[in-house]
């Protein structure tokens, strides 16, 4: 009878075989075999049986790094994701800034914001420390001088450890927008993106990571093919411009009204046959 990632857990939940037994197996399909699915059924198994060891993790992170197939890199990343998220971060954010696969470029990315979101929420000096040491090691220039004239402004110990996450998470975010969107267009100040401009980019949905940019001011959307707009979009409290003009909106969401800063609202040419009532509460609007 063939050994099968299925056979193995199988004899495993039966007590058959013990859990270094089946590790070993599964481990040496993943390294052995020549097809996907037979590899990528054996990590979900890893995972399914509670593996957490260091040799696992080895694995993983040589797979997310280096293996040349995506699914197995998307797989890969998922149960660092689960299973090893305090050892992920160097890895993954590794692999991120190198990859190219749409696939495997979301589930990096949410990855990277779920562990810096989980880092921000746990104030303790080893966990700045992790964050610090990444922010520090960022080159790109707007980022770099951003943060330098931070720490002019305020020692470096009084920089929050929310403020070194909010960099890291805007420094991911406008690398997975260039990736995905040609000649993007933005503005960053103070090391947080203040600006995007997605016109002529094909848009039918707007991408979900701008949920994260809380500092975002301007949003332009204009000719795009966007039906509708998400609810987070009530969530950019900072945000004072947005534009939509010629899309195919046919409908706004209540929480737009929750944009208390917004002072221009920019709906020309839509489908849009009414506006949510939360309207009237955008007092600033001119």
């Amino acid at each position: 009878m063939e050994l099968t990632p299925e056979r193995i857990y199988e004899e495993f939940s039966k007590n058959i075989i013990d859990r270094p037994s089946a590790t070993k197996l599964l481990l040496s399909l993943i390294e052995s075999s020549e097809r996907e699915e037979v590899r990528v059924e054996s990590i979900k198994k890893l995972n399914h049986i509670g593996v957490k060891d260091d040799e696992f993790f080895k694995l993983l992170e040589s797979l997310l790094i280096s293996d040349s197939n995506e699914t197995m890199r998307n797989a890969a990343a998922n149960v660092l994701r689960h299973n090893f998220i305090d050892k992920a971060l160097t890895p993954v954010k590794w692999a991120f800034i190198h990859e190219e696969s749409p696939s495997c470029l979301a589930t990096t990315y949410s990855t990277l914001i779920e562990i810096i979101i989980n880092l921000s929420s746990r104030p303790s000096s080893l966990n700045k420390s992790k964050l610090l040491s990444e922010v520090k090691s960022i080159k790109r220039k707007e980022f770099k001088l951003g943060f330098e004239a931070l720490c002019d402004t305020k020692k470096i110990e009084n920089i929050t450890i929310r403020e070194l996450g909010d960099i890291l998470i805007n420094f991911l975010t406008i690398i997975l927008l260039e990736k995905s969107y040609w000649r993007l267009n933005f503005k960053i100040l103070n090391s947080k993106i203040v600006e995007l401009d997605f016109i002529f980019k094909g848009l039918t949905k707007l991408p979900e990571s701008i949920k994260y940019l809380s500092h975002l001011k301007t949003l332009i959307l204009r000719y795009n093919q966007l039906i509708n707009l998400p609810d987070w979009i009530g969530t950019l409290n900072c945000l004072e411009n947005l534009n939509i003009n010629v899309n195919n909106l046919n409908e706004l969401p209540f929480s737009i009204g929750a944009i208390s800063s917004l002072r221009e609202l920019s709906l020309w040419k839509n489908e849009l046959n009414y506006l949510p009532s939360s309207i009237g509460r955008l007092k600033n609007l001119e």
